[in-house]
């Protein structure tokens, strides 16, 4: 579990430095779980062009990585953090609660029938013409899985994409004091252990 905050931790810093280049864009107040997903949003587009020309390997994922790092030294992204937002007890404890529940096994049919093939195959090849003849399920690729093939051969072997999701949810919660929302909360863990892509269309559309 301990492995995991790390990871969940590192990949919202990942988010949050792939939005720093458009803070101009989309958010005038300044909510930083909205710079957050401005950065999922610019993190996923690049991984999709990118999977047209090549695979997502591991040379990509360095890459991707070590612009991160780059552009928040760059663009000093430690300057707007919302520490006394989220520094409250029920907040550090639902974040436990969160990786707890996503340190689990994943228990999603889908999981294991097309969403990890697919993840691997971004991986390995890049999207694959006319894949979809040989197994209709590898044809469904969400930008969700492209995302996780960004992420899966470093800092997220387990492919819990889904646990900083939900964090990024609870950050959203307690910046915007809209504490109703956690209401949802076990709705959302029956996803976070596997890297499905519905809890993304809950949460993007919700926040």
């Amino acid at each position: 579990m301990l492995l995991l905050l790390f990871t969940l931790f590192f990949q919202l810093f990942v988010f949050y430095s792939y939005s720093l280049p458009f803070r101009f864009l989309y958010n005038s107040k300044k909510i930083f779980s909205l710079e957050i997903l401005k950065g999922i949003i610019v993190l996923s587009t690049v991984s999709l062009i990118t999977a047209f020309f090549t695979s997502l390997s591991l040379k990509y994922e360095i890459t991707i990585l070590s612009v991160a790092i780059l552009f928040f030294i760059l663009f000093k992204g430690w300057k707007e953090f919302p520490y006394e937002k989220i520094k409250s007890k029920l907040f550090i404890l639902l974040l436990l609660l969160t990786a707890f529940v996503g340190s689990m096994n994943a228990f999603i049919f889908d999981t294991f029938s097309y969403y990890l093939p697919t993840i691997k195959i971004l991986d390995n090849y890049g999207y694959i013409n006319g894949i979809v003849n040989l197994d209709f399920n590898l044809g469904q690729t969400s930008i969700w899985h492209i995302l996780q093939a960004t992420f899966n051969n470093t800092i997220d072997p387990a492919y819990k994409l889904n646990v900083p999701l939900v964090i990024l949810f609870l950050i959203y919660v307690f910046e915007t004091d809209r504490k109703i929302l956690l209401l949802l909360l076990p709705v959302f863990f029956i996803f976070t252990a596997s890297p499905s892509t519905d809890l993304p269309i809950y949460i993007i559309t919700i926040i």
